[in-house]
């Protein structure tokens, strides 16, 4: 349960970075959309990993 907790807070995360980068359109030339963009690929990452612990998991 832990494991898809930790999910549900990246993917909550996610959302609300989207709504940032939408938000701060123009922001500093575009430099403060490109940060927030990473932190969504970040925990996008973030996602795949704690998905593949889940399935592992599951298999143990």
């Amino acid at each position: 349960r832990l494991t898809e907790d930790f999910i549900e807070v990246e993917k909550k995360g996610i959302e609300e970075y989207k709504r940032l980068i939408k938000a701060s359109k123009g922001y500093y030339h575009g430099l403060f959309s490109l940060l927030i963009r990473t932190m969504v690929h970040d925990s996008e990452k973030h996602v795949e990993i704690l998905e593949f612990l889940r399935q592992r998991l599951e298999e143990a």
